[in-house]
Parts: C-alpha cells; sequence; structure tokens
C-alpha cells in the first residue's frame, strides 16, 4: 500500500499498483472525522436506495459529490484523468452476491 499523497497534478502516470489491481489505498485523503462523515452519507445514500447497489453516488450525494472534486482528491490522479463514474457497493448479509 502506497501513499500517492505526493503524486500531484504534475504526475502523468497510474502507479502500477492501480495498473495491476484498478485501486490503490491513499492514506491520507481523508482524516477520521472525514470519513466518518463520508460513511454515515454513503450509509444514509444506501438506505434510501434500499439497494446493496447505488449507481450515480456523486450525484445523489452533494457531500460526497464535493469530496471527490475536491483538491485533496484531485492532487491523487494524474494530469488528464477525471473520475466519471461512482459506485457505491454495500454488500449486506443479505445482498452478498
Amino acid at each position: 500500500m502506497r501513499n500517492r499523497s505526493d503524486a500531484g497534478p504534475e504526475s502523468s502516470v497510474l502507479s502500477a499498483v492501480f495498473e495491476n489491481r484498478g485501486w490503490e489505498w491513499c492514506r491520507g485523503a481523508v482524516d477520521d472525522a472525514g470519513l466518518r462523515e463520508l460513511a454515515a452519507e454513503a450509509d444514509r445514500v444506501a438506505g434510501e436506495s434500499g439497494t446493496a447497489c447505488v449507481r450515480r453516488l456523486c450525484e445523489r450525494s452533494i457531500r460526497i459529490g464535493e469530496w471527490v472534486a475536491s483538491p485533496a482528491i484531485r492532487r491523487l490522479l494524474p494530469r488528464g484523468v477525471e473520475p466519471v463514474r461512482s459506485i457505491l457497493f454495500d454488500k449486506t448479509p443479505r445482498e452478498n452476491w
């Protein structure tokens, strides 16, 4: 797990970890209080949808959409890369496909 907080907008390539896995841990992208707030917001949106999969999460939640567009998150992405899809998977024992 590599910290990508130093990638910055000058970066033009994705890390090898991201290229291989399709995801990467980004420690420090959000503090504990912010993480609790985002988790509560994700729970709210998932509860309203009544399903384990919520598409267009950033459109359904202003708070999550603002976080995704924040400088703290944008600096983790290589130059020219923008989030285009937001999906919340909230697997539960009842919906664990």
